[in-house]
């Protein structure tokens, strides 16, 4: 199998277009990469060099050596894939909710004694902590536990 067979076989069964992973890999690199750019690697008309592939591998959540040896983990790659998924979904629910929050300032003055909910600072502390759980575990950390009200991710190099 070559490189570009692999990227193919990677991405789709990610059920991505190339369009996907092409935008996916431009957010990860000053270098813009095309359809086409993509295509050319993928039919072997282009090769990789060492920074593309590591961005490459990188957005696909495989390490270099399966990349190369186009025997990746499929299960690793899947799950890399999920925890990606999850991040996205969960960065967009927070955002709602932080925008939400700063909002509810100017509603609880219009409505005069309405009930404010206390736990809306602990809700989204809690999501912006499942956010940065997700964010280690797909990083290749491993996490431990839970520490302190926020409850921060403890993971076992210490680095946390």
């Amino acid at each position: 199998m070559t490189v570009g067979s692999v990227i193919r076989q990677l991405r789709e069964d990610r059920g991505w277009s190339q369009f996907a992973l092409t935008d996916a890999i431009n957010k990860r690199t000053t270098a813009k990469w095309h359809k086409n750019t993509l295509s050319k690697v993928e039919t072997g008309q282009r090769g990789l060099g060492f920074e593309e592939a590591s961005v490459v591998a990188d957005v696909l959540g495989v390490t270099l050596d399966e990349l190369r040896d186009g025997s990746p983990d499929r299960e690793r790659a899947a799950a890399h894939a999920a925890l990606a998924e999850w991040h996205r979904v969960l960065a967009g629910h927070i955002e709602v909710l932080a925008a939400h929050a700063q909002r509810l300032p100017a509603v609880r003055s219009r409505a005069g004694d309405a009930p404010w909910h206390p736990d809306m600072a602990l809700l989204i502390a809690t999501g912006e902590s499942a956010l940065e759980t997700i964010a280690l575990i797909h990083e290749g950390y491993t996490v431990v536990g839970f520490a302190g009200p926020e409850g921060k991710p403890v993971v076992t190099d210490g680095e946390r």
